[in-house]
């Protein structure tokens, strides 16, 4: 049975603060963050420059991919995803290889940068590697030592003009429609969006005296509070009751959902954004609840660590400054 998840009580939850937190959230992660962000951004600058003059097309792309890190810079997240690929190709005869530098960009902050290709030689058949890698997004995964050591690859491809240059929208290459796939993506969104607010109201609705670690003299009224309060101040009572609230509240969501709603949300994963990533136009995907569940896990976490409320506030400023991070 597919879940209808705009159906659930909203008696809770203030929107308004969950809108407040995520734009703090991110705020928070792209000031932290500023260094490689500028790095990317002079990247896409000098791109602009080395590889001029474009096609007016890919030129308008690359100006919106430029535009977005700008805005990055400021919390603001992106409306589109949108990527960058510098490729090359070597074949003399008996040998060859490919290599590509690929930077991308999704909806939801998250930076994926890394460098690939292939191997073959004639008798011998053919090998892939992986080389670099950089991960970072607003949700907390992160990989790599910063962008730095890419960027400095980057740049000499940039410079080379074997590397061929495309720029990606949604997806697609600079040109081609793929409004389906948009339209996915926006669902599934607006699908997770829902799940994250049922998760919270759930467990706000968790009260009873017996499922509250903090005491009744803490101020806090559900588990909700207790948990944001544990995300921004140290560590007060054991973690686990917590996690298995979380994941017991998410998996229950998720039983309601239909196979074709798990697939929709999993593309939002980092694993279901690299499959879309490496398999362009593969429309049946395997989706794994496991990965699902730990998205939803870490998108409350970081919620939690933002959100305000007076009950919240009132707690950790009795915790004084030396208690909170």
């Amino acid at each position: 049975m597919a879940v209808n998840v705009d159906n659930r009580n909203e008696d809770d939850l203030d929107d308004g603060a969950f809108e407040r937190a995520e734009r703090l959230r991110i705020s928070k992660w792209a000031e932290r963050n500023g260094g490689d962000i500028q790095l990317i951004t002079e990247l896409l600058e000098s791109i602009k420059k080395q590889r001029a003059p474009l096609k007016p097309e890919k030129a308008k792309a690359l100006d919106k991919m430029l535009g977005a890190f700008v805005n990055l810079a400021k919390g603001e997240l992106p409306s589109d995803w949108l990527a960058i690929r510098l490729s090359t190709q070597t074949n003399y005869g008996t040998s060859g290889g490919t290599r590509t530098y690929s930077l991308t960009l999704d909806s939801d902050g998250r930076i994926l940068a890394d460098c690939s290709g292939s191997e073959w030689q004639a008798g011998s058949g053919s090998d892939t590697w992986s080389g670099a890698e950089y991960v970072n997004s607003p949700d907390g995964e992160r990989s790599g030592y910063g962008f730095g050591e890419l960027s400095l690859q980057f740049d000499e491809a940039v410079r080379d003009s074997e590397y061929e240059l495309i720029v990606l929208i949604d997806d697609s290459s600079v040109g081609e429609d793929n409004e389906e796939e948009e339209a996915e993506r926006i669902a599934g969104k607006k699908m997770a969006r829902r799940i994250v607010q049922c998760a919270m109201r759930d467990l706000q609705r968790m009260r009873d005296p017996s499922v509250l670690q903090l005491g009744p003299g803490s101020g806090l009224r559900d588990v909700w509070d207790e948990i944001c309060v544990q995300a921004q101040t140290v560590c007060l009572v054991p973690w686990e009751p917590y996690k298995m609230a979380i994941h017991g509240i998410i998996e229950g969501i998720l039983d309601d959902c239909s196979r074709n709603q798990l697939r929709t949300i999993w593309l939002l994963t980092p694993k279901g954004t690299d499959w879309r990533f490496e398999n362009p136009g593969n429309k049946s995907p395997a989706p794994c609840d496991a990965d699902i569940i730990e998205f939803f896990y870490t998108d409350l976490l970081s919620k939690a660590s933002d959100y305000e409320n007076a009950r919240i506030r009132g707690y950790c400023d009795r915790l004084g400054p030396t208690d909170t991070f």
